[in-house]
């Protein structure tokens, strides 16, 4: 991660120094939580959030750099601040009941043959230059048996409930869309965070999709620099905190002070 020339932070000073403390605080944590994940699954998937949101925060800031305009700011990271959201309330979900921790973090890995082999399928269905060529591989017939026996294996824990709308037409097997149940609301209501949902992230939804209400930026408020850095901040450390939590980590009292005041929820940071 690179210190760009100018930016903003959850302390609420724009002070480059200050900045520049909390990305040696993420390289810190990363580093840190990387010596725990083949201890468990849980380590494991906080550290693949963590890495995201830390990598997110970085593009960001260095959006910020080089898009001088708060305008011209709004949809690109609207969209990554969106993603580090998403990645943040999976996180929550998997720390949130440490009992059910280590079960959750094993679907979200175990979810990987669900995509793959929905992968696969959509596109071996099709008859075309690469798929031919992918067909006439000497290993084709023999990952393609891995990827079903993967599938078959772990399928069963992702059956969606009764009462759900029904899974695209022709999967008879009715298997949900993404690792968790129910969809991201839902996750971020059962860890106490569906305020910043409705109030920050559905605001978002635009800058992914394109849609003309995002393009146009007629009604959505358009957020300061500060607002947009504070906002990744806040996210990222708070993404942070559950490895420093789960893992053990010891901080020093700056770097104690830092994720403390960084992890404080949105609604909160404006009125502080």
């Amino acid at each position: 991660m690179t210190d760009p020339a100018s930016s903003s932070d959850a302390l609420g000073s724009s002070d480059d120094e200050t900045d520049a403390a909390f990305e040696q605080l993420l390289r810190f944590v990363v580093s840190e939580s990387n010596k725990h994940i083949k201890v468990n699954q849980v380590a494991r998937a906080l550290f693949f959030f963590l890495m995201r949101a830390a990598n997110t925060w970085q593009s960001i800031r260095t959006l910020r750099v080089h898009s001088p305009h708060d305008e011209i700011l709004v949809v690109d990271t609207g969209a990554l601040l969106r993603c580090m959201f998403d990645a943040y309330l999976q996180a929550a979900y998997i720390a949130f009941d440490k009992k059910k921790a280590a079960k959750r973090a094993q679907d979200y890995f175990d979810f990987e043959h669900i995509e793959r082999f929905r992968w696969q399928s959509k596109v071996l269905k099709y008859d075309n230059r690469l798929t031919r060529r992918v067909r006439s591989l000497e290993t084709f017939a023999n990952v393609n048996c891995a990827v079903e026996e993967a599938y078959e294996r772990v399928k069963y824990r992702f059956a969606e409930e009764m009462g759900k709308r029904k899974q695209d037409a022709g999967d008879s097997q009715r298997i949900r869309k993404q690792w968790y149940p129910g969809n991201l609301f839902e996750i971020a209501k059962a860890v106490g965070k569906s305020d910043e949902y409705d109030t920050l992230l559905s605001a978002f939804h635009g800058c992914v999709h394109s849609s003309a209400s995002a393009l146009k930026s007629s009604w959505l408020p358009v957020p300061s620099a500060e607002q947009v850095i504070m906002w990744a901040t806040s996210i990222a450390a708070r993404t942070a905190r559950m490895s420093v939590d789960h893992n053990k980590i010891e901080l020093s009292q700056l770097y104690s002070r830092i994720l403390e005041l960084c992890s404080r929820p949105f609604l909160a940071l404006e009125t502080s």
